[in-house]
């Protein structure tokens, strides 16, 4: 394509599916990435991700390469915090850390909260996300619905209403918390 289109100078890949930060899964990212910079000037790539392998190790390799922006997602099914679970206690105490590694990596950080009918956004939750727009006021944040491995399969959609926005930050907080609650 290059070869035929000589004034091209700029390439963005957006790195998704599967897990892409996965060790097999990266050192296939990383070839492809390699590989696609060599025909051009500007690189500008972006990470999907859920953060299982991302490191600061990988974020410098991203980087490197070209990498701009981590887009990472996070579920809000039911209570995002719940001291009675550990285990959304320890996913949301890893999640902070992540966005705080990406900040911190310089990388532009995109945030997509999954939603469904039952998320509760408490009041741990919304001082994080205070304090994160306070470190980097250029951070996305996205609400997208939760939807069944059936709904992302691409023959088996049926019900292609899956909703997907982004949340200005210039919104009030409670606009932007009242967004982030099923209605």
């Amino acid at each position: 394509y290059k070869e035929n289109n000589p004034n091209l100078n700029r390439v963005s890949a957006t790195i998704i599916g599967g897990e892409p930060t996965l060790d097999k899964n990266w050192e296939i990212t990383k070839k492809f990435i390699e590989e696609i910079n060599k025909y051009f000037n500007k690189k500008e790539h972006i990470l999907v991700t859920n953060g299982y392998g991302v490191n600061e190790s990988l974020l410098k390799e991203f980087k490197d390469m070209g990498g701009k922006s981590v887009y990472l997602s996070y579920d809000l099914r039911g209570n995002v915090i719940d001291d009675s679970e550990p285990e959304s206690k320890s996913n949301f105490i890893k999640f902070r850390e992540l966005c705080l590694l990406v900040i911190n990596n310089g990388v532009s950080l995109t945030v997509d909260f999954k939603c469904n009918k039952d998320t509760n956004i408490n009041n741990e939750m919304k001082l994080f996300l205070d304090n994160l727009i306070l470190l980097d006021s250029s951070i996305n944040i996205v609400a997208s619905k939760i939807v069944s491995q059936k709904e992302y399969d691409v023959l088996e959609r049926t019900n292609r209403r899956i909703f997907s926005f982004y949340i200005p930050l210039r919104l009030t907080q409670e606009v932007f918390y009242d967004l982030l609650q099923p209605g």
